[in-house]
């Protein structure tokens, strides 16, 4: 996603340009990617990543959407403003986002911009692990395994999970892997545990403790 902007116009040519040209040249270096607005950010040139993804948000853009949410909720290149935050993730979300859905679902959790909602959170979670989010696959498999807000369902969670781990997400290949060793959600397999565990320790990660109790048999 990261790219470098386009190179600025050479200095003699900004001399012998007729006037009114310097503005134009400004107002074109201004009208960048979404990619670009995003690298700004990444790079915490804040101001930047804001004249970038501004006009890209409110031309519908859910990427840019995503940078003024995130510049709002961290208060980075603007004074903190959770309300204007949740308002761009919305938007970004209702643009078909996944990552906005995600974004959507925690402010629910936390109540950051909006009051606590677990009903809400739930309802973003699903839409944003139906979309593809493997974090949001992972957080409703959790769910699952739990229960509580939603009906226990420790096959299902298992199959979130999976999905989650199957897209690369290591935090998720331990959920799979400690699903393998307590047979939670699936039948207890020790070969395809240490399996996912493995992909995860090439990642960095590696299982603290028991995830799981053990299932009981019926």
């Amino acid at each position: 996603m990261k790219k470098t902007l386009a190179a600025a116009l050479a200095a003699g040519m900004m001399l012998l340009a007729p006037a009114g040209q310097d503005a134009f040249a400004q107002n074109a270096q201004a009208q960048g990617t979404p990619a670009e607005a995003v690298s700004a950010y990444n790079r915490g040139e804040y101001a930047k990543a804001r004249t970038l993804a501004a006009p890209l948000a409110e031309a519908g853009n859910p990427e840019a959407m995503l940078v003024m949410g995130r510049l709002a909720d961290n208060g980075v290149g603007q004074p903190q403003d959770p309300a204007e935050a949740a308002r761009w993730y919305r938007k970004a979300a209702d643009a078909g986002s996944a990552e906005g859905m995600l974004r959507m679902a925690y402010c629910c959790r936390t109540g950051s911009g909006m009051p606590k909602d677990e009903g809400q959170w739930l309802s973003w979670t699903e839409k944003a692990a139906q979309a593809g989010n493997a974090e949001a696959q992972l957080n409703l498999a959790n769910q699952l395994m739990r229960g509580g807000i939603v009906q226990k369902d420790p096959r299902n969670a298992f199959q979130w999970g999976l999905q989650a781990a199957s897209q690369g997400y290591g935090p998720a290949m331990i959920f799979v892997g400690s699903c393998y060793a307590a047979g939670a959600g699936t039948d207890r397999d020790d070969t395809l545990a240490a399996q996912w565990y493995a992909r995860a320790e090439k990642l960095g990660l590696k299982p603290d403790g028991s995830v799981f109790v053990p299932a009981k048999k019926q």
